[in-house]
Parts: structure tokens; C-alpha cells; sequence
């Protein structure tokens, strides 16, 4: 099965890294990846692709991730969505799950919670992926692709908190003014 997902985020190198994440780790095919970068995308998009898993931020500028969820529910009730989120907050996590979401990945995002989340919107085992533990080239290779991933991470986490910041000095700048 080529499984065909779509990635929502309105920072790039989160879609970038949830991409390479799930080439990696669940098998998929760089050609089915798809991404938009804001609600009101991912919902137009959605109409016109038909991915089998979407990837969905919560916070986004335009259309939020919940008001996306429920009006992708509306288009399609089976649809399979993941929510990220920076934010543990269980009562935004409940109302994603309330309003249709399938599951949920904090940021910055975990490989093995990717894998897992997709495992249970598809409903099945992606760790049959053949692994070539006692080639020491290949060793070496997986370790230098995980210290890359962990660069990438650690980039995305700087980025969010420097997002996060911004926001948080616009709206007390909205409020002094």
C-alpha cells in the first residue's frame, strides 16, 4: 500500500522534519508526501488529495488545527488525522480527539511516537522494516543519520521557541499600545 500523507504546519523545517521522519520510519515514499502551511490550505487540499494520514499543528496562524479537524470531518468522517503540538495541554488534546483526530505527537516530534501514531491510524506494524544491525558501515551510517535528525530537532525546537517568543512579544506590545 503507498500510503499518501499530508503535512500541516505553518513552520517549514517542521514539515521538512516530519517528512524525512516518516520516510525513515514508516516506509513512506517521498512522492506521496504532500504539505500545506496553514489550516485553511490543509482543508482545500485535503478535497483534492485524499490522504490515507494527516499531519495537522494546532496553533497556525489563519484557520487553527481544530477548526481544520472538524471541517476535514465534515468532508470526510473516516479521515485519519494526527495533531502536533508544542503544548501538552490535555483539554485542546481532548477537544482534537473530541472533534475527530485520530491521535496526537508532541513537538518537537519523537521518530519512535511518529511511527506509533501511524501504526495505529493505519492499523498496522511498521517496525518489520529490515535493519542491517550487524553491518558496521551501515551501523555507522544510521548513527550519523540520527545525529543529523537530532540537528534537525533541535533547529525546530529553536525555531518554535523563537516563534513562541515573537507572538508572545507582539501581544504584549498589543497590549501596552
Amino acid at each position: 500500500m503507498n500510503t499518501t500523507y499530508l503535512i500541516v504546519d505553518d513552520v517549514a523545517m517542521m514539515r521538512a522534519v516530519i517528512k524525512d521522519m516518516l520516510v525513515r520510519f514508516c516506509k513512506a515514499e517521498k512522492g506521496n508526501l504532500f504539505d500545506a502551511n496553514s489550516g485553511a490550505d490543509a482543508i482545500a487540499k485535503y478535497g483534492k488529495l485524499e490522504p490515507d494520514i494527516v499531519f495537522l499543528d494546532i496553533n497556525m496562524p489563519d484557520t487553527d488545527g481544530i477548526t481544520a479537524v472538524k471541517k476535514i470531518m465534515k468532508q470526510d468522517p473516516n479521515a485519519k488525522i494526527i495533531m502536533c503540538t508544542a503544548a501538552s495541554d490535555r483539554e485542546i488534546v481532548q477537544e482534537c480527539m473530541a472533534a475527530g483526530a485520530s491521535g496526537y505527537i508532541l513537538k518537537p516530534p519523537d521518530p519512535e511516537k511518529v511511527r506509533e501514531a501511524v501504526e495505529k491510524a493505519l492499523g498496522e506494524d511498521l517496525s518489520d522494516k529490515p535493519r542491517e544491525v550487524n553491518n558496521e558501515k551501515k551501523v555507522q551510517q544510521l548513527e550519523d543519520e540520527m545525529a543529523k535528525m537530532q540537528m534537525q530537532l533541535e533547529e525546530a525546537k529553536r525555531l518554535l521557541e523563537e516563534e513562541t517568543k515573537a507572538k508572545a512579544e507582539a501581544a504584549a506590545k498589543d497590549v501596552i499600545e
